[in-house]
């Protein structure tokens, strides 16, 4: 399952002299960090000086991905403009992106407007990491009475009922706030994955596929849709999502991860085992990739020897409530008794060689073939006896022959059970 919180970027700001910049920014098809047109639109935004003019450009920085370039942009817009409640909460939603406390920012948010929808649903992103479902749902809800249109805010309460498994909940706000936008990539991935847990896979897909048709380099839409279809064996269209994923996050695990399993399912197995050792190579204690891995080279390349060594591995590793590690358990075990039948017949092929083939029978043409010393040759046949003449009467029956008594039918003799067939 792959969501991202906070997935919808506040909207530009269309203040006096950056209209122009706001139109290019609405052009960028792909945002990519180092792409022309995403520099040239933040150099733009900055070179207008203004706090709105440097808010935008911290806008576009989240949308390129460059969080840190985008908080050093919010902080500097907030310093232009201390009454600026939108630009202190981003910084507090983009320090919490990074990993820092961003509270500091999120209050002197909060204390300008009370119902600022990005103070609020930090806060309750916060809340839901806690588990504190109650707070995540109170904030989610201020975050609507401050735009009764956030996106976030609806994604926010409904991940946090899909997080308590109150699906038809979730399923309902999700929906409410696709309304507002139709394309939503966040909310229609959120949908797909509450439809998934309601048992509503076709939907799921439908949803899932709007999602990445709403925003390609939705990398968490690329990778549930993948996800999907890999479980319908569908590996060539799965691979093609996961890749989409790649080209956004070159170095997106579980996007590796699937992709080599999709690679592993279109026989290319050379590309599933780069895979796999690219994420051990980081991380060896992997064990979900070290499963994966076993069951490469143990089952699909037939490399026994090679595949146990893995599977052992991932025993070592695993802890004792793994759920595949019975599974694992019973594949090593059927492996070893694989590998010892396999080296009791080789050592037996070496013990009891086989007789070299009789030579063929190369006995030159017109000759009689030679007859075993002993064995009587064959004589002429007799003529055979005259066969009796036509006109001779056959004999007459015995006397003593029974007449059978009266009418007789004629009866097919009872074919014994035990007699073969003919």
């Amino acid at each position: 399952v792959q969501y991202r919180e906070m997935a919808n970027v506040p909207k530009w700001r269309t203040a006096k002299g950056l209209e122009g910049a706001v139109a290019s920014a609405k052009k960028v098809e792909s945002w990519k960090p180092d792409a022309a047109d995403v520099k040239s639109v933040v150099d733009t935004f900055r070179s207008a000086g203004t706090g709105d003019g440097l808010y935008n450009a911290g806008l576009a920085l989240v949308h390129a991905g460059n969080i840190p370039e985008a908080l050093a942009a919010f902080k500097q817009a907030a310093s232009k403009n201390a009454q600026d409640a939108d630009a202190h909460a981003m910084v507090a939603e983009m320090m919490r992106r990074s990993g820092q406390d961003g509270g500091e920012f999120m209050r002197a948010a909060l204390k300008l407007q009370k119902f600022n929808p990005i103070a609020n649903n930090t806060f309750s992103v916060g809340a839901q990491v806690k588990k504190d479902w109650p707070t995540a749902i109170a904030a989610s809800r201020q975050a609507l009475i401050g735009n009764a249109e956030d996106l976030n805010a609806y994604q926010n309460l409904a991940r946090t009922y899909f997080e308590q498994g109150q699906y038809n909940m979730a399923k309902l706000v999700a929906e409410q706030g696709i309304r507002y936008d139709q394309a939503n990539a966040p909310l229609r991935n959120l949908l797909g994955l509450t439809l998934i847990k309601m048992d509503d896979v076709r939907n799921a897909l439908r949803r899932f596929r709007g999602a990445v048709k709403g925003d390609s380099r939705c990398v968490e839409c690329q990778i549930n849709l993948a996800a999907t279809v890999l479980n319908y064996s569908d590996f060539a269209v799965a691979q093609q999502h996961f890749q989409a994923a790649l080209e956004v996050q070159p170095d997106n695990r579980l996007a590796v991860l699937g992709s080599a399993v999709a690679s592993r399912g279109q026989d290319k197995f050379d590309d599933a085992r780069k895979g796999y050792d690219s994420l051990l190579a980081k991380d060896p204690d992997a064990v979900d990739v070290l499963y994966n891995k076993c069951l490469l080279i143990a089952q699909y390349e037939e490399k026994f020897e090679a595949g146990l060594s893995v599977c052992e591995t991932f025993l070592a590793k695993a802890p004792s409530t793994h759920p595949r590690r019975k599974e694992m358990e019973q594949r090593v075990k059927g492996l070893k008794d694989t590998i010892k039948f396999m080296k009791e017949e080789e050592q037996f092929k070496k013990d009891n060689p086989e007789p070299p083939p009789a030579p063929p029978d190369t006995a030159p043409e017109g000759e009689p073939e030679a007859t075993p010393e002993g064995e009587p040759k064959a004589e002429p046949a007799a003529e055979a006896e005259a066969a009796p003449e036509a006109d001779a009467e056959p004999e007459a029956a015995p006397k003593d022959a029974a007449e059978p008594e009266g009418d007789v039918e004629d009866v097919e003799p009872e074919k014994d059970d035990k007699e073969s067939a003919p």
